[in-house]
């Protein structure tokens, strides 16, 4: 935990994991990682950064498309009192090489499709000591540390000497369009409280002061879910009433419609009926009159 009053973003994932480790943390396409899950998963790999030798503040590269390893990659950066930066994935070799020297960056985790892009510069990077694959469909390079079997056993935190601080580090490069990408220092402390410090501006709800009062905060929200499960049962049963009673009401207010439909259907039958009826006069009517031509015809033609 952060040893002053000063917010690190992982001590507010960390607490969110322990008060709610069953709800869901990050959904992408098929799956689901919970905050328990997310939380031991990022635990795993901070342990292993430190293992490789990162201390305080070294810098750790997420070359990634949007993925959970993403978000994964920089709570365990944090945890481990270290300081995560984003690849932009639409460089070339030049200036993925220029990023990650620029930053001093001592570990790279990858999407498996950037392989061959990483493979000409590995060379050039002596400083990073680590080098993660997150499998994607492509081929895995032999070369890299499958990020799946680092980070799946899970674990707890690393307990570093150096611990972990409001004032640690996370950088932002920027899309280098107006010269090569240049990082943006944000102190963790700082964009916590630029992001809302724990409050809601739009229902008025001001920042927290401490880890504490989230914890109330997050503790409330939770007894509420509890009393609205406990109620569950009597609002699925009063929801099934009402619709019982709606559809009730419906089939009594349609019973004089359809009575009112079926005499008019009665009536349109007496319609239809009367014009068969008529119809059928004029038809004898019509073989009446073409009779009647017919037998002129014959008397004309007597006459001639």
């Amino acid at each position: 935990m952060t040893p002053d009053s000063r917010w690190n973003l992982a001590d507010v994932w960390e607490l969110v994991a322990e008060l709610m480790p069953d709800r869901p943390a990050q959904r992408s396409g098929s799956r689901t990682i919970t905050w328990g899950e997310f939380d031991r998963r990022a635990n795993a790999l901070a342990r292993d950064l430190v293992d490789a030798g990162l201390t305080q503040q070294s810098k750790v590269a997420a070359y990634l498309y949007s993925c959970p390893e993403y978000l994964e990659t920089y709570a365990a950066a944090m945890k481990a009192g270290m300081a995560p930066f984003n690849v932009n994935y639409r460089y070339g070799p030049d200036e993925v090489l220029y990023l990650l020297n620029d930053a001093d960056a001592e570990a790279v985790i990858f999407h498996a499709t950037f392989a061959p892009l990483i493979a000409e510069i590995t060379d050039r990077l002596p400083e990073v000591k680590r080098w993660y694959v997150v499998e994607d469909g492509a081929p895995v390079p032999d070369w890299a540390i499958p990020y799946e079997a680092v980070a799946a056993p899970g674990g707890d935190a690393p307990d570093t000497p150096w611990g972990r601080s409001g004032e640690d580090l996370v950088l932002l490069y920027t899309g280098g369009t107006t010269g090569m990408p240049k990082g943006v220092m944000w102190e963790q402390n700082e964009l916590f409280l630029v992001l809302g410090g724990g409050g809601d501006p739009f229902s008025g709800l001001p920042p927290v002061a401490n880890l504490a009062e989230l914890r109330g905060r997050f503790e409330r929200i939770r007894q509420l879910q509890a009393d609205w499960k406990a109620v569950g049962a009597l609002r699925i049963e009063l929801i099934q009433g009402l619709r019982t009673r709606f559809r009730a009401a419906c089939d009594a207010a349609f019973v004089p419609v359809r009575a009112l439909q079926e005499a008019e259907d009665w009536e349109r039958f007496a319609h239809f009926a009367k014009a068969e009826e008529l119809s059928a006069r004029v038809e004898a009517l019509q073989e009446v009159t073409d009779f009647a031509a017919v037998a002129r015809a014959g008397k004309l033609a007597q006459v001639d």
